[in-house]
């Protein structure tokens, strides 16, 4: 009996040992654990970011300038095209001119004037009724060209006096190909006339009648733009038409067989 008491007194020192041997061993690692340090209470301010200024105003762009008005062209190849009015002052400032003859660097009676060419018929030559003029002699149709062959879109205007409304015609040429291909507008027989000859075939594009003083010059200017035409006449847009027979050409004075007409002041805008 007392042998199973020490016995059992044994057992608990022991374990009492193990267990101060343990505690004390954590204790000892607790000691040796590095301290770690503290972090800050606050973090530093961050450094004020620059102030940044305004970029400079761009400067304003001009205004551009608005775009002058044009005839009204839009119809379909081989239609009419409505009646537009529109002063052939305000045709001649939107180009540059690129030809001009007043025939006053000639001589009377020069036949032909320098730098034109008679295609056929019968001229008087340059006159001097007030002022310069090329005139047609009456006995045979005639046509009278300069200019350039690749002039494509352009306006071709004269100032023309004509004799003999109800028997002739005259006019300006434009796109002369030959005396047989060509678009001409002008007085024809007691009418202003839009026509264009093609094969030798002359086909009205378009007329109206107009009363015309005989015993004066009046400015008559035929516009080709691609296949649209206008013949202005005193500064109106009478006829238009649709016509894509020629694209390029020179220029030129048509006057009928009867008709001594007198053309001054020649000039082309293009």
């Amino acid at each position: 009996m007392e042998r199973r008491i020490w016995t059992t007194r044994l057992v608990v020192i022991m374990g009492t040992m193990l267990l101060l041997v343990s505690v004390l061993s954590a204790a000892v690692r607790s000691a040796a654990r590095p301290t770690m340090p503290s972090m800050p209470s606050a973090l530093p301010a961050l450094p004020a970011m620059p102030t940044l200024h305004a970029l400079p105003s761009l400067p304003s762009l001009p205004s551009l300038p608005s775009l002058p008005s044009l005839p009204n062209f839009a119809a379909l190849p081989g239609q009419r095209v409505p009646l537009q009015q529109m002063p052939a002052q305000q045709v001649a400032a939107q180009h540059p001119a690129v030809f001009g003859d007043d025939f006053a660097a000639d001589p009377l009676g020069a036949n032909p004037p320098a730098g034109w060419t008679v295609a056929d018929g019968r001229w008087d030559g340059v006159v001097d009724d007030g002022r310069r003029a090329l005139r047609h002699s009456r006995g045979a149709y005639g046509h009278m060209v300069t200019g350039s062959a690749a002039w494509t879109d352009y306006s071709v205007g004269a100032a023309i006096r004509p004799t003999a409304l109800a028997s002739g015609f005259a006019g300006v040429i434009a796109r002369y190909q030959d005396r047989a291909d060509y678009y001409a507008c002008g007085f024809y027989f007691g009418a202003v006339r839009l026509w264009v000859v093609k094969g030798g075939t002359m086909a009205v594009l378009g007329s109206r009648e107009a009363p015309v003083d005989t015993t004066r010059f009046h400015d008559v200017r035929l516009v080709v733009d691609g296949d649209r035409l206008a013949c202005v006449v005193d500064g109106s847009y009478l006829l238009t038409a649709v016509d894509g027979s020629f694209r390029s050409g020179r220029i030129g004075l048509v006057a009928a067989a009867g008709e001594a007409a007198e053309f001054a002041d020649v000039r082309v805008v293009g």
